[in-house]
Formats: structure tokens, C-alpha cells, sequence
């Protein structure tokens, strides 16, 4: 069992240990999903963080898409994660340029509206950049898992 750090007791320990456990627990789950990729190139990165609240793992998973039917060809993006301050979020980007797709998924409304509220600069700084915006959205709630890597980010986000 590992030790208290200064000024812990034994709830915040067992609480520490519980996010140990779920991040262990996602760690093979990714692992898993690494194992069952497509053959086209894809990535699957975790990075951890440390925050006041405590610790968490971004994970972000990379995947170059091509569409058989007219050749065309871009990348998606999709991302997880669970701040203290914001609550789980998870996010899809497809560029297939110069467009591009953005759809944000927030569990607490109060974050997908503070989202929201940026939406206007984040259109203006890609317009900018000669990037066509497509779509951009924020949902309140988690997306249901339709079998693709991107719905089961978040769940295995610890």
C-alpha cells in the first residue's frame, strides 16, 4: 500500500488509489484498441497531467482517413478528457482540407456553454488562417459508443 503524502487522510488515499486504478484499467483498454487498429496509419497517444484537483490522462487518438469513393483523403482527430473545473469532455476534429469539422461533447451544460461563448473567436482565427468551417458544435452529454475508437476514449479516460 503505498504511504500518505503530507496532510492526506485515509479517504483522500483511497480516493488517490481509485484514480491509480482507473488509469491503469485505461491504459490496457487503449492498449487493446492499439492491437485492433486499421490498416491505415493511426495513433493513439496518452498524455498525463497533474493538476491541483489531481491527475488525469489526455488521451488523443490521430488517424489519417481516406475516402475510396472520390480519392480524397484528411485526418481526424479525437480527443478525451476530465477536468475538475470542466467536467469529461471529448472532442472529434475532421480536416480534410481546407475544411474542417469540430464536435465537442461536454457532461456538464455550464462547460458546454463556456465553449460555446468562444466559438465566435475560434471561427474568426481559422477563418484567418484559410481554414473553412464546416461545422462546430458542442453537445451536452457523452456521445453513445457506435463502435469507433473516438466514443470509447472517454471512458477510459482516468
Amino acid at each position: 500500500m503505498p504511504p500518505l503524502l503530507a496532510g492526506e487522510d485515509v479517504e483522500q488515499l483511497l480516493d488517490r488509489l481509485h484514480g491509480d486504478v482507473k488509469a491503469a484499467l485505461a491504459r490496457v483498454e487503449v492498449a487493446q484498441l492499439e492491437a485492433g487498429a486499421s490498416p491505415l496509419p493511426a495513433w493513439m497517444i496518452e498524455i498525463p497531467l497533474q493538476g491541483d484537483g489531481g491527475r488525469d490522462v489526455l488521451q488523443l487518438h490521430l488517424e489519417f482517413v481516406a475516402d475510396a469513393a472520390d480519392g480524397g483523403h484528411g485526418w481526424t482527430l479525437g480527443f478525451a478528457l476530465d477536468l475538475p473545473t470542466l467536467g469529461p469532455l471529448q472532442g472529434e476534429l475532421h480536416l480534410r482540407e481546407p475544411r474542417l469539422s469540430v464536435r465537442l461533447w461536454a457532461a456538464q451544460a455550464e462547460t458546454a456553454q463556456r465553449l460555446e461563448r468562444q466559438f465566435t473567436a475560434l471561427r474568426q482565427r481559422l477563418a484567418a488562417c484559410g481554414v473553412l468551417l464546416d461545422q462546430l458544435s458542442c453537445q451536452v452529454g457523452l456521445p453513445q459508443p457506435p463502435g469507433r475508437h473516438s466514443a470509447v476514449l472517454l471512458q477510459a479516460t482516468a
